[in-house]
This record gives structure tokens, sequence and C-alpha cells, in this order.
């Protein structure tokens, strides 16, 4: 988690050896910018509206939108990421 970056903070999630990163800003109410939180490994949980997604950032209930990708560069040999905001 880096939670001073983005609208309310970013995760970076490895997917068999693919980085991604994805704000943790809800897409519910951005002006509010409620964090969203990962729960059990298995999907992002908004608790102000109870909306979901999948780790792929994927909406599973409730929002509309999608979570906000970011794109992500490995460089050094896997060792450091980049993230483009």
């Amino acid at each position: 988690y880096f939670l001073d970056q983005g609208y309310a903070g970013v995760v970076l999630l490895n997917n068999n050896g693919v980085v991604h990163a994805y704000d943790l800003c809800s897409t519910l109410n951005v002006e509010a910018r409620h964090s969203v939180r990962i729960i059990d490994n298995a999907y992002f949980w908004d608790e102000s509206t109870g909306a979901k997604w999948l780790l792929d950032g994927t909406v599973a209930a409730v929002a509309r939108c999608p979570l906000k990708e970011y794109f992500v560069a490995t460089v050094n040999e896997g060792f450091t990421y980049n993230v483009r905001y």
C-alpha cells in the first residue's frame, strides 16, 4: 500500500508475475475519497457503500465503474516498479 499516492492510496498486486496498480478510491463517490480495502485476498470492498471489485479491478457488486488502474513498468530485473499516475 502507498497511502500518499493516487486519490485515496495505491496498491500493487502481483498476479502470476504481472504487477498491477489500482487506486484505492471507491468509484461510487470519488469526491468523498472513500478508500477500499482488500478483504480475504479475494476482493476490494468499500465499507461505506457495500461496493465490491474483484482483484483485477472489475466490478463485483453495487459499483458501476472499475477501479482506476495505473500503468506499471517493471525494471531492475523485477526489483523496481515504476507506476505512472
